[in-house]
């Protein structure tokens, strides 16, 4: 037999074989008057995406707010800090925006979508709203001091 001759094995002796079609119902319910029944297959639960997108929106807030801190303390006492810090502000200002916006968005329709099935994400939704305020939060703050310098 050579390698890919059918012997026992038609996937592989290490490979289960493929499913296909629905999952096994849960509950089967007949239809009173008919020969018919409905069966009822489980949903899985669905990730909710601006929850997602949230948390690594309010991620890239932090880092981008790191940076506006990094470069306004290097740059201060040469006097373009302010400048090169407020620049990426505008960028850690957006990020941080977007997470707050999309953090709320997630977490209305988690709320929303309890009637037709499980949904998660609802913790990377307040973990999104966390750290896009904290990157809101630092840039506002290393600003207001780079300016004042």
């Amino acid at each position: 037999m050579g390698p890919y001759a059918s012997g026992p094995y038609p996937y592989g002796p290490y490979h289960p074989r493929p499913r296909i079609g629905l999952p096994r119902p849960t509950t089967v319910a007949p239809v009173p008057g008919t020969p018919f029944a409905v069966a009822l297959v489980g949903v899985r639960p669905t990730i909710n995406g601006p929850s997602v997108a949230s948390f690594v929106a309010g991620i890239a807030a932090i880092l981008v707010s790191l940076a506006v801190l990094f470069f306004a303390a290097v740059g201060a006492a040469d006097g373009w800090g302010p400048g090169v810090a407020g620049a990426f502000a505008v960028l850690a200002t957006a990020a941080g925006g977007a997470s707050v916006g999309l953090g709320v968005t997630g977490l209305r329709r988690i709320r929303a979508s309890v009637a037709w099935g499980p949904t998660m994400g609802r913790w990377a939704a307040i973990a999104g709203l966390a750290c896009g305020a904290v990157g809101l939060t630092v840039t506002a703050v290393t600003m207001a001091v780079a300016l004042t310098w």
